[in-house]
């Protein structure tokens, strides 16, 4: 949505802000960012309760598989930023190494 979709917009903020005010560019603005950030974010969230339907089991307690679904989350984000911060980054750069 950000590289194929929004630049191509037949909308130029410079314009729309001298016609209509900083207010309407501001909702240009919102529209785009919501454009370009809900879909991730809602199907980021959705994954999590995929997750313990994965992990779900009759018999097991919710608790504690909550929190071990939330553990190795946990640990994998840290894992993630770690390893591309400290080795994907170095490697190959931040130009190359947007496209994981």
């Amino acid at each position: 949505m950000i590289t194929r979709s929004i630049p191509y917009w037949p909308i130029d903020p410079v314009q729309t802000t001298r016609a209509w005010g900083p207010w309407v560019t501001f909702l240009l603005d919102l529209l785009r960012a919501t454009c370009a950030i809900l879909p991730a974010a809602a199907l980021w969230g959705a994954s999590f309760p995929l997750a313990l339907a994965a992990v779900a089991g009759p018999g097991r307690d919710s608790g504690r598989m909550v929190g071990s679904v939330y553990a190795a989350n946990t640990i994998g984000a840290i894992a993630g930023s770690l390893v591309f911060s400290m080795i994907v980054i170095t490697q190959i750069g931040t130009q190359w190494g947007s496209g994981f």
